[in-house]
């Protein structure tokens, strides 16, 4: 049994788990108390810790029915991004790696299919290295062969005008077009 004394000079106890055996009980009785904390730790409610010294990992942590651990995060209160999304540094890492990529490539359809996943993979690290915070990101890269058609790439996303950013590069040789755009999403 524990005890912990208030500025009031009241006496809580609490009892440990152990110490009420199976049955709940501790020295024949039981405790309202303690009643009260197992109830709430079974429908995943978090219970500060009044033991001193004493860990309480329900209290940064939320139970789901799965028994899974959900994490608990204080909110930030802060609306916009440390390091906002730059289009001007996304241009630039398009444009090397597409260009570096695709200089004096003809147009195999399996192998622009390798070389776009490639591509986009790259592009992609390069952009996180830049550690933009709250901010996902969409690449994406396409490759067509020239056979004198013409091509729209459009797309559309839900859009924050104030936060949200996009970077569009096209590259073309004389066998094929290619569209790289990277979009960046603020996430709060």
């Amino acid at each position: 049994m524990s005890t912990v004394t208030n500025s009031s000079n009241m006496r809580l106890s609490l009892i440990s788990r152990s110490q009420r055996g199976p049955a709940g009980a501790a020295g024949g009785g039981t405790s309202s108390m303690g009643r009260t904390f197992s109830q709430q730790s079974k429908i995943g409610l978090s219970t500060a810790s009044l033991i001193p010294g004493h860990l309480a990992t329900s209290a940064t942590y939320r139970n789901t029915k799965g028994g899974f651990k959900i994490p608990k995060y204080q909110n930030s209160y802060r609306l916009n991004a440390y390091n906002p999304f730059k289009h001007e540094a996304i241009d630039k890492i398009l444009e090397e790696v597409i260009t570096t990529t695709l200089t004096g490539m003809k147009y195999n359809p399996e192998v622009c299919m390798k070389l776009c996943q490639d591509m986009t993979a790259e592009i992609r690290n390069r952009v996180y290295r830049k550690d933009y915070d709250r901010y996902k990101f969409i690449v994406q890269v396409t490759i067509i062969e020239k056979t004198g058609q013409s091509v729209n790439v459009a797309t559309g996303r839900l859009w924050d005008v104030e936060r949200d950013g996009y970077s569009t590069f096209t590259f073309e040789s004389p066998q094929m077009y290619a569209v790289g755009i990277v979009v960046g999403l603020y996430y709060e």
